[in-house]
């Protein structure tokens, strides 16, 4: 599956739909369908926020794949070149909540809840691939 969204946190209500249909199409475990939810709506939405800084007038592209017990989410947009990976720190996740610093940790959970992250820029976008390893559920 591939699908352009328009860069508005409006869109997030579609994403979650697309991706809990494409999970249930190729039987893919509800702990990793959640993860996969939680991923996308943390990079899309910083892609909207950050990336486009609000411009609703961008798409971000999403591809979903499965094969082999592997999910592979891609997410595309063509803002400036933004590594996620090296550019946001681990947040402090130790002390009051108060006194921690804001930032870092939506990245800091797509880390946790995938197996495999990559990033690059390619053509004047930049594309994060995240992979996440499954079992099928049974029918």
């Amino acid at each position: 599956m591939q699908k352009n969204y328009p860069a508005s946190l409006d869109s997030l209500e579609r994403i979650a739909e697309d991706a809990e249909n494409f999970c249930a199409e190729n039987r893919i475990d509800a702990t990793s369908s959640f993860a996969l939810n939680l991923c996308l709506d943390e990079i899309f939405t910083n892609c909207v926020m950050y990336g486009y800084k609000g411009c609703q007038s961008k798409e971000v592209s999403i591809k979903l794949e499965a094969s082999n017990g592997e999910l592979l989410a891609e997410v595309i947009d063509d803002a400036c070149a933004f590594n996620p990976l090296e550019e946001i720190k681990n947040p402090n996740l130790n002390g009051n909540v108060e006194d921690r610093q804001i930032g870092g940790l939506g990245v800091f959970l797509v880390k946790k809840n995938m197996d495999k992250i990559e990033y690059s820029y390619e053509d004047g976008k930049n594309i994060l691939r995240m992979y996440r390893k499954y079992s099928e559920e049974k029918q």
